[in-house]
């Protein structure tokens, strides 16, 4: 067993799994899919264990088949069931396209037969007369009917708040044809999204079953690490585990991530035969974050949004920090939003307030405060384009972090030098 196993941060956890007993969220889950057709909406912060709890009720409950689709992958209806299809190992059908050719090289016959592919590559034979083509003819919703126990499947639909605006009422009603058919899904969507079902097709008022997933508390956060430290059979110093709760953030991924790459960074990598005390000084602290930050991603775009974006003429103006330093107004509210305590959503005068505790005397103006959260949506989408990293509301006047790896790596790449 590797360390990996026990605090994985992009997959179940199997060892360190928490219920959050007090929400009854599994229960409240596994009843509504008991009933035939039921249409469940998990709306939350991004990576606050939405997907985790579909998979977790699917594990232990009556549930024996599940079909994870991304939004990010889905363009069509068609690509919806093709996707869940995919995702179940449903094989497709390929056409075997056959003909000889005399000595001058003109075709003289040629014909189709069909075979049964699990592939999904399209493909040409070695033999110059014959060529592999797959047709994907599975018939999209009455095929996924046809290969599941309707009683006993569930697909979720992942990140829905990918989908493209003009998509998804299409996609809400082939949800609502499925359900009409029997088949159960649940739709899961970050919290602060103006994405609704009941909002996108008014045909499924009064159908979706809601549930509501929070930021986690700090003592379900905790229990994360006590479960696989206990796995792994060492310990570590409460302030440490203090430090780790309040870095994640309230996101349970993140969590994982960080008690990963603390174990990572003390050469724990399998259970210790015996029990193993492990003292670290507060300034050995870093190389834990430092060991986060490989994992967790997202170096590029902190730099890409410190470096800004291209100007003509003159550079931007510099402002004193109290660091001691000085930076232009994007590296004064990158630092504002590293500031503690971290943070997901910011209305521009909370951010500006930040910046202005972070600077030494002259600092950037709220107009620039609002460019810089125009321009971090901007850059993100660049970087990331398949990614909703960054919202920037102007509605609202607020600027919301969508990805707890990204705001992860802002605050400790401030603290350690961005590069």
């Amino acid at each position: 067993m590797h360390v990996s196993d026990i605090f994985p941060h992009n997959s179940y956890p199997e060892y360190t799994y928490v219920k959050r007993e007090k929400r009854d969220l599994e229960e409240n889950l596994e009843d509504a899919l008991r009933m035939s057709g039921s249409i469940v909406s998990i709306s939350g912060p991004s990576k606050s264990g939405k997907s985790m709890l579909v998979k977790r009720v699917a594990k232990n409950s009556h549930i024996e088949q599940i079909a994870i689709v991304n939004g990010s992958e889905i363009e069509s209806t068609g690509d919806l069931w093709r996707q869940a299809l995919d995702n179940l190992g449903t094989p497709t059908t390929t056409e075997r396209h056959s003909s000889e050719t005399d000595e001058s090289g003109n075709t003289i016959t040629g014909g189709i037969s069909t075979v049964v592919s699990a592939g999904a590559d399209k493909h040409s034979r070695s033999a110059e007369t014959d060529t592999d083509v797959k047709v994907d003819s599975r018939r999209g919703l009455s095929k996924l009917i046809e290969v599941v126990d309707k009683d006993k499947f569930v697909l979720l639909i992942d990140d829905f708040h990918y989908i493209k605006s003009d998509v998804q009422s299409d996609i809400a009603e082939a949800i609502k044809a499925a359900a009409e058919r029997g088949i159960s899904i649940c739709v899961a969507l970050v919290s602060y999204r103006s994405e609704n079902l009941e909002k996108v097709n008014d045909d499924l008022a009064g159908r979706v079953y809601n549930i509501k997933l929070d930021y986690w508390h700090e003592h379900e956060l905790r229990e994360i690490a006590e479960l696989g430290f206990t796995v792994l059979n060492v310990e570590f110093s409460e302030s440490l585990i203090e430090t780790l709760v309040r870095e994640s953030a309230g996101s349970p991924l993140l969590m994982q991530l960080l008690c990963y790459s603390t174990c990572l960074h003390n050469d724990v990598r399998e259970p210790q035969d015996e029990h193993r005390v492990i003292e670290m000084e507060e300034g050995d602290r870093d190389g834990i974050f430092e060991e986060a930050i490989k994992w967790g991603g997202y170096s590029d775009v902190v730099s890409a949004i410190n470096d800004g974006a291209t100007t003509r003429g003159e550079g931007r103006k510099l402002y004193p920090l109290k660091t001691g330093s000085e930076g232009d107004y994007y590296e004064c509210c990158l630092r504002a939003i590293a500031a503690n305590p971290p943070e997901f959503s910011f209305t521009r005068n909370e951010l500006y307030n930040r910046v202005k505790h972070e600077c030494a005397g002259t600092h950037p103006q709220s107009n620039q405060v609002s460019l810089f959260c125009e321009q971090m949506d901007k850059i993100t989408k660049e970087e990331r384009p398949d990614s909703r990293l960054v919202d920037w509301d102007e509605d609202e006047d607020t600027l919301h972090i969508s990805e707890p790896g990204l705001l992860f790596n802002i605050r400790w790449s401030v603290r350690l030098g961005i590069e």
